[in-house]
């Protein structure tokens, strides 16, 4: 297709493109003229009433379900011209009530039109897609690091020896330019502003981690725009320690933790073109299996502003926190045909281009098995 609306049950689930081939691999090269919703379980039995507004000359999409923006992108850009045919179905679902208009509607009608024509059964739809749309408090963590939890490693981030033994990795194209160095504020890492594999980078820790994991650090945003995630548990397929065994590949690539190695990542400052900027998107998965753990929104972050961050890997749960409040409590399940439930492997930092961002006090604790 070259302009389309489509669903699977892969990543993302719904997707409105204006392009034709695969889209998600123009993002590695610039602006792309897709938006999505990143999460969107279907139920059968149950209504999706479905929005894609365009608007080419303002580079602008928006893509709502049921009455609830799900996605949009205000820098689209390099949108194909359409053909004459258009093809509509699915053997799996029933399609209603097709509207194309020459006028975007705002969202307030958008909401009002769904509701007059709301289906009474179609709660639960309306509900799974409020946990990813909307701000919900989660209950606290219910415990505290006892003495059984003892420090594995930890760093300041403020001394010149702390970085010396990461490891560094992205391509060569930019590399130079990457301004990543210890200050007396902490590690600073500064990305390049250009769209590419090679304006992107880790930084993966000295060692790897065993078992039961409490990883806790400051994070303190400096750019407006930008994606900063963690990822834990990273090793090879069998076990191996990926980079020691495999070598440091000359890349920045996704393709890293997404395709090549095991691992839990959390995506907790996403500020990208498609992304929301009313508040900070959250997103959650496990790879090589690309299953998502958790989708959902968490208040708006500041800039300039120091945030502690903790994730806990508790046998087959995960509780992520911001400031202490929490972001997800999730569990792992080794039935759900999406690999074991990982407890060993390297811990990485990664920024996506033009991101700034500065970190100290990182520290990992281990629970002592009796």
């Amino acid at each position: 297709m070259t302009i389309g609306i489509y669903w699977s049950n892969s990543y993302p689930q719904l997707m409105g493109k204006f392009t034709s081939g695969p889209v998600l691999t123009k993002l590695d090269h610039g602006l792309a003229p897709f938006v999505y919703a990143e999460q969107l379980t279907l139920r059968s039995g149950n209504w999706y009433a479905v929005v894609l507004t365009w608007d080419r000359p303002g580079n602008k999409l928006q893509l709502y379900v049921n009455g609830m923006l799900m996605g949009y992108y205000n820098q689209a850009g390099n949108f194909d011209n359409g053909k004459e045919e258009l093809y509509i179905g699915n053997p799996a679902m029933i399609i209603r009530d097709l509207v194309i208009s020459d006028r975007i509607p705002q969202e307030q009608e958008i909401r009002d039109n769904y509701k007059s024509k709301r289906p009474s059964g179609n709660e639960p739809a309306d509900e799974d897609i409020r946990k990813a749309v909307v701000l919900i408090d989660h209950p606290p963590l219910e415990m505290e690091r006892d003495p059984s939890w003892k420090e594995a490693y930890s760093c300041s981030f403020k001394n010149k020896e702390d970085l010396k033994s990461w490891i560094f990795q992205t391509g060569d194209l930019y590399r130079d330019i990457f301004d990543v160095r210890i200050t007396e504020d902490g590690l600073l890492i500064k990305t390049p502003k250009e769209i590419g594999l090679d304006s992107r980078m880790y930084l993966w820790s000295p060692k790897s981690f065993q078992g039961d994991q409490w990883i806790e650090f400051d994070f303190r945003l400096e750019s407006p725009a930008g994606l900063a995630l963690l990822a834990i548990c990273t090793r090879g397929a069998y076990g191996e320690d990926h980079f020691e065994d495999h070598g440091v590949e000359k890349t920045g690539s996704m393709d890293i933790i997404l395709n090549k190695t095991l691992n839990y990542h959390w995506e907790y400052m996403r500020r990208v073109e498609m992304m929301r900027t009313d508040v900070e998107t959250q997103y959650l998965s496990k790879n090589p299996w690309h299953w998502r753990m958790h989708y959902s929104c968490f208040p708006r972050l500041q800039e300039n502003h120091w945030y502690r961050l903790r994730l806990l890997k508790i046998g087959n749960r995960l509780h992520g926190s911001i400031d202490g409040k929490t972001v997800f409590d999730v569990k792992d399940d080794l039935h759900a045909n999406n690999g074991p439930v990982l407890n060993f492997g390297r811990i990485g930092l990664r920024q996506m281009y033009n991101t700034t961002m500065r970190y100290k006090n990182f520290s990992v604790y281990q629970k002592q098995i009796k």
